[in-house]
């Protein structure tokens, strides 16, 4: 594959041999997440566009990231981004958001669990009940976590409102939340 005019583009000679590497290294593991959402070589190519021109926009934050949290953090954007793609696609054809993925469960306001992803053996049970949730709480949380992008980049992405995203990640939060104290009680994942 060619190298993106995007990372053509870039002005400073240094940043645009990074993102050439960047591409170089990961372009078949970018592709092959977004085939695993997309199954369309043609959107794909559009998909992988986009990837790009979001890792160009967080350079800085791929920059100093060491090679296996680069690597999911490449992963993360590429599946993110088509589930974005796929997202607009269905408001296009007048699919609502609300129709493409169920509304999420909450718990208590006063819950954080930004305070149990920073922890380490929280983490852990996150990722013992990532699969758990469902597919709009785990975009939100890693956007927000992992991409770590603004309300307004992900409410974009959803094609909803700064405020609608907040909500959802207040209920994704919630929901993570909740399932983690659920391990906590039984000592297992269970199921959705």
């Amino acid at each position: 594959m060619m190298i993106p005019a995007a990372i053509l583009a870039i002005q400073d000679e240094e940043d645009r041999r990074y993102m050439e590497w960047v591409f170089q290294t990961y372009q078949k593991l970018m592709y092959h997440y977004i085939m695993d959402v997309i199954h369309d070589p043609w959107s794909a190519d559009d998909v992988m566009q986009d990837c790009v021109v979001k890792l160009i926009r967080k350079l800085e934050v791929v920059r100093r990231l060491s090679e296996s949290k680069r690597r999911n953090y490449i992963i993360t954007t590429a599946k993110n981004t088509s589930i974005s793609y796929l997202r607009r696609e269905a408001a296009q054809k007048g699919i609502s958001y609300d129709d493409w993925a169920k509304d999420c469960v909450g718990t208590e306001p006063e819950d954080n669990v930004e305070e149990l992803i920073l922890h380490q053996e929280e983490i852990g049970q996150l990722q013992l009940i990532w699969e758990q949730l469902d597919e709009r709480s785990r975009f939100v949380l890693s956007s927000r976590y992992i991409l770590e992008q603004s309300f307004e980049e992900m409410a974009q992405d959803l094609n909803v409102s700064p405020a609608s995203v907040r909500m959802m990640l207040t209920r994704a939060k919630r929901a993570a939340l909740a399932l983690i104290r659920k391990l906590d009680r039984t000592g297992t994942a269970g199921e959705r």
